[in-house]
């Protein structure tokens, strides 16, 4: 349970199967709103249910029982249901007025589906292939970002295990040099060596790769470090891969922020770094500070081909909840942001404003799980003015 905060506080709900109440979970933090059940029993025993009234169906129903259930996974997923069920591309597709909002949802969630990215939450590998399976098969989503959130993370297996679920995927692992640590700085670098010639082979060509959080070893080798050791070694299986690295605008403190430029600075001079990844926040003034320092310097240097991407978060009640009593590391968000899933929608759209007008690729930071949440992802890139653009043509 969260420092400060009482027992008694935590939000609650009840258990679908034995109706019964149950209190909010650390291991629910993530997806708390999808929590419908208050055991495995329970949860063993909903599934059971519904497998009865399916056969049920199919062996009642015959062809009609099918048709139902067509009908009824047409439903589950409304938003999309419209652009794949009535229409094929290069078809035209009828939209009045009462289907306006949903059609410009649509759109903009096909659309973006080839220019955002996602980042997947997930404590299995069996998760992981699900996930995988959803964001491929129900939103037509394949460009995936793989986190390193624990110590020895199996990434590689994952990587694999992505790609073997859905070919198509276009994977960007995360490798974090502190949860991978090896024992030295020597045999660290030599780790992440070996992880990108072995993940070359899978057709991965870029990876995020990033210090870490939390309390450092005197003995952690840096992603500074880990870079100006690649550079000087030219013969380094890491010089085969993209390498990604990570920037935050949003430090509060002036020295803080001075401190993250001069770290990027470095980064980038060493020339092996292909994409920056700037982490999420609240603050549309500091970000847009932060990207023009970001051209100037990749100006300065002449990295032409650098790709900037911008994180964002889906704003959700589980999600404000958990910013507030367990936030991530380096993330920054105002009290205004948390205070209202209303106001962390509007102040996302001016993040979002202001990665557009320095042309920022997205990447998302929220698990999909709910149809609700993909819906306001489809709003808050279908109210930008290039997404509603993009929708006015597709209509046209």
């Amino acid at each position: 349970m969260p420092r400060g905060i009482k027992k008694e506080n935590l939000p609650t709900k009840l258990c679908v199967t034995c109706k019964k109440p149950f209190t909010w979970r650390k291991k629910w933090e993530r997806c708390w709103d999808e929590v419908t059940t208050c055991s495995k029993r329970c949860n063993a025993a909903r599934r059971t249910e519904r497998k009865s009234k399916v056969s049920a169906v199919c062996s009642t129903g015959g062809e009609c029982g099918k048709r139902e259930q067509s009908e009824k996974r047409r439903k589950i997923n409304p938003i999309l249901g419209n652009l794949r069920g009535g229409s094929k591309i290069g078809r035209p597709l009828q939209v009045n007025g009462a289907q306006k909002q949903t059609f410009s949802t649509s759109v903009a969630l096909l659309v973006f589906s080839e220019l955002v990215r996602y980042e997947l939450f997930y404590k299995s590998t069996e998760d992981l292939i699900r996930q995988t399976a959803l964001y491929a098969n129900q939103y037509g989503f394949h460009r995936l970002n793989l986190p390193n959130k624990r110590k020895n993370d199996p990434v590689l297996h994952w990587c694999q295990a992505v790609l073997k679920e859905n070919p198509k995927a276009d994977v960007i692992p995360h490798w974090s040099l502190k949860n991978q640590y090896a024992g030295s700085p020597e045999k660290t670098f030599q780790r992440f060596g070996k992880f990108c010639q072995s993940v070359h082979g899978y057709g991965v060509r870029e990876c995020l790769l990033i210090s870490g959080g939390g309390k450092k070893r005197k003995s952690d080798l840096s992603t500074l470090h880990c870079l100006r050791m690649a550079q000087r070694r030219k013969q380094s299986p890491v010089r085969t891969m993209k390498i990604g690295v990570a920037f935050n605008p949003f430090f509060p403190e002036i020295g803080d922020f001075k401190a993250e430029k001069k770290c990027l600075r470095g980064k980038l001079e060493t020339g092996l770094v292909s994409s920056v990844w700037v982490q999420i926040g609240s603050d549309p003034e500091r970000l847009r500070e932060g990207l023009q320092f970001l051209v100037e310097e990749c100006k300065r240097l002449e990295l032409e081909e650098v790709i900037f991407y911008g994180s964002i978060l889906i704003p959700s009640n589980t999600i404000l909840n958990q910013m507030r009593f367990r936030p991530w590391n380096g993330v920054f968000l105002s009290e205004e942001y948390l205070s209202s899933t209303e106001n962390a929608n509007k102040i996302t759209m001016k993040v979002i404003e202001v990665l557009a007008s320095f042309g920022v690729r997205i990447l998302v930071e929220s698990r999909l799980g709910r149809q609700e949440d993909a819906q306001t992802m489809g709003e808050l890139l279908s109210s930008h003015t290039k997404a509603s653009n993009i929708c006015e043509e597709i209509k046209e």
